[in-house]
């Protein structure tokens, strides 16, 4: 009697997994050890090392990696390279992919807002929140510029050229962020590339401001927001109208996957 009842325990825990999908079937599928030869090193109590002998005494899945590439081409203005344009990405790993929870959405998905007002215990109404997150240096009516704009001093810059020199570098001056109308691709020494040709000619220090980039993109058409890369996502809600005293705001950080 006891074996057949440990018998029905035992396909009944099988049918739950079987039967589990989306959220629920991905906390199933977690593994561990070193399933194929894309390994670095890694700490000797790793799990099923490759036999594998050469530069690594001990070895962790990686989920990929890159060698050098001996370029002079423009390949080395396009990706990371050295200040000679020699070598592009000299060596690159990516390891095994980990969250403390499972992602909220994967690309092209909508990011739709908080289903509770900026006091996160009442429900929100459709029409509370604003479509559109709050803007970098956007002026928010009694709260000020929630996200500020960076600020740099450019010396020489032109409406037909691509190359920007600035006075100094500062923190908030990164690839991805926006100077003179255009994206930052690149940032050696003093000399930035844009994404396209600077949006004025500057001759002598001037001060522009940088737009830092965003985790998600907002479709000003659709009046959506869609989780447009991997990793990390940062938004900062705002309500339509004031909630009380002030705009309701809400900071919402959630992971989003490629697939």
């Amino acid at each position: 009697m006891i074996a057949m009842k440990r018998v029905r325990l035992c396909c009944a825990v099988s049918l739950a997994l079987l039967s589990a999908t989306g959220a629920g079937r991905a906390q199933f599928e977690l593994k561990t050890g070193t399933f194929n030869n894309t390994f670095q090193a890694g700490p000797p109590s790793v799990a099923n090392p490759p036999a594998t002998a050469g530069q690594f005494s001990s070895a962790a899945a990686m989920s990929g990696t890159a060698g050098p590439i001996s370029s002079t081409s423009t390949l080395a203005d396009r990706f990371p390279s050295n200040t000679e344009n020699t070598i592009v990405l000299a060596r690159a790993s990516i390891g095994n992919s980990f969250a403390a929870g499972v992602p909220r959405y994967s690309l092209g998905d909508t990011i739709v807002p908080p289903l509770v007002k900026a006091d996160g215990a009442t429900p929100a109404e459709a029409n509370y929140w604003r479509p559109q997150p709050v803007l970098p240096g956007e002026i928010i009516p009694g709260l000020g510029a929630l996200i500020p704009l960076g600020s740099v001093s450019v010396t020489q810059a032109s409406t037909s050229s691509v190359t920007v020199t600035v006075a100094s570098v500062p923190p908030e001056l990164v690839v991805g962020a926006t100077l003179l109308g255009q994206p930052i691709t690149r940032v050696v020494g003093n000399a930035v590339t844009l994404a396209g040709n600077a949006s004025n000619s500057v001759s002598s220090g001037t001060d522009f401001s940088i737009t830092p980039s965003t985790s998600y993109y907002y479709s000003p058409h659709a009046e959506r927001v869609f989780a447009h890369q991997p990793g990390r996502v940062e938004i900062k809600w705002v309500s339509r109208l004031p909630d009380g005293a002030n705009y309701g705001i809400k900071d919402e950080i959630f992971a989003s996957r490629s697939s």
